[in-house]
């Protein structure tokens, strides 16, 4: 579940940051998302190094603690959007 965290925080990370592999997704990821943005008259959205690196770090300390999904310890100023979805195997139904 974690890992899931750590790739949705590449999405803001900096593009002059990364290796080109992920450079790519991220830029991808922007345009893809400015696109919908703009389709709803909001203003495009930029890579910003300084939230890079507070995701990451915030990933960081969140996997190391594996206590689950948890806004504890966000520092002011940030907001976040923790989801987390699962299901069981279906089974067919009885009776």
């Amino acid at each position: 579940m974690w890992k899931l965290a750590a790739l949705l925080s590449i999405v803001v990370v900096a593009c002059d940051a990364l290796p080109k592999r992920q450079s790519d997704f991220a830029s991808a990821a922007l345009t893809a998302h400015n696109t919908y943005r703009a389709k709803n008259c909001a203003p495009a959205l930029t890579l910003s190094t300084t939230l890079t690196a507070y995701a990451q770090k915030r990933v960081n300390n969140l996997t190391a603690l594996d206590a689950g999904l948890s806004h504890a310890g966000l520092q002011s100023g940030y907001g976040e959007n923790l989801y987390a979805s699962w299901a069981s195997k279906p089974t067919a139904p009885t009776g």
